[in-house]
């Protein structure tokens, strides 16, 4: 569910397992190797007031594969691959169990693999840098999910130096600097307040 106050299940010699004490709502059930190859599953349940059960089959997860642009050639020169990280946001299992990177390569591509479901893009860059626009065919994936249900090749993730800084001052009711106080920047709009976001500082 949404906020994830999920929890894991250990299984048993004959592969089964057991969750309780859940409300009910909708649930996504994941289970994912933990050792190379990656293999998972997923799916969907609801539970209302009976109880459910399910099967799930493991197979391989799909590769991913994309590059990092810029805005001008020049504007790389300065920047080294290795400071740049990819995190594939899962938002169909616990980000916590399953985190996916991909690796950036020295010529600027990336990659991943043993995925499944939907993922947000979530880039660590170092300061001075942001994420202009994720993107993939026609279609802007900066702060939507990608479903993952098949090989991926072509995702562009465009860089950017042309930051906006917002500066001001914080003071009481008689017009005294404050510097106790912590300030919160965010969008207008609550839907872009999500983990992560770009939109909150």
């Amino acid at each position: 569910p949404k906020g994830w106050s999920g929890r894991s299940s250990p299984l048993a010699a004959d592969g089964s397992f057991s969750a309780g004490g859940l409300s009910p709502g909708e649930y996504s059930v994941t289970a994912r190797t933990t050792q190379p190859p990656i293999h998972l599953a997923s799916q969907y349940v609801v539970l209302n007031s009976a109880d459910a059960g399910l099967d799930l089959t493991l197979g391989p997860g799909f590769d991913l594969k994309g590059r990092i642009a810029f805005e001008t050639t020049s504007a790389r020169a300065g920047l080294d691959p290795s400071a740049v990280r990819v995190i594939m946001e899962g938002l169909d299992a616990m980000p916590q169990l399953f985190g996916d990177r991909a690796t950036v390569g020295d010529d600027w591509t990336f990659g991943a693999t043993g995925l499944a479901g939907r993922y947000m893009f979530r880039l660590t860059l170092p300061e001075g840098w942001a994420v202009k626009r994720v993107q993939h065919g026609i279609t802007d994936y900066t702060d939507t999910p990608l479903e993952v249900r098949a090989d991926v090749e072509g995702v562009e993730v465009l860089l950017t130096q042309d930051l906006t800084t917002v500066t001001g001052r914080v003071t009481d009711d008689r017009g005294r600097t404050v510097t106790d106080a912590i300030v919160v920047v965010l969008a207008d709009a609550p839907e872009r307040w999500g983990a992560r976001t770009r939109f909150v500082q």
